[in-house]
């Protein structure tokens, strides 16, 4: 992909969520293009503390990944595996399908 923005949707704005967003903001090949959190309002709150627009904080993958036709899907990974891990792995894999 040398050359060409990666537009990315960040999911899950916790704690990791910082160092995504700082290691995207040092690589200008790296465009993100939404947040996602089950917590509507976290998206909102960590787009706005980290100067995006608020209209791309999305309350679910499905409707981020409508509204933004992202390449890649930043995972916050938590230390715990739980039912939304499965839902961002098949999301990325329709995403490489495309």
């Amino acid at each position: 992909m040398a050359g060409k923005n990666i537009r990315a949707v960040l999911v899950g704005c916790g704690g990791m969520a910082h160092a995504w967003i700082n290691a995207a903001k040092v690589n200008p090949q790296v465009q993100i293009v939404g947040f996602v959190d089950i917590r509507h309002e976290a998206a909102v709150a960590f787009a706005q503390k980290n100067n995006y627009a608020p209209e791309i904080a999305f309350p679910t993958l499905k409707a981020a990944i409508a509204a933004t036709k992202p390449d890649a899907v930043l995972d916050r990974k938590s230390t715990r595996l739980n039912s939304s891990h499965l839902v961002i792995s098949y999301a990325v894999f329709c995403l490489k399908k495309k």
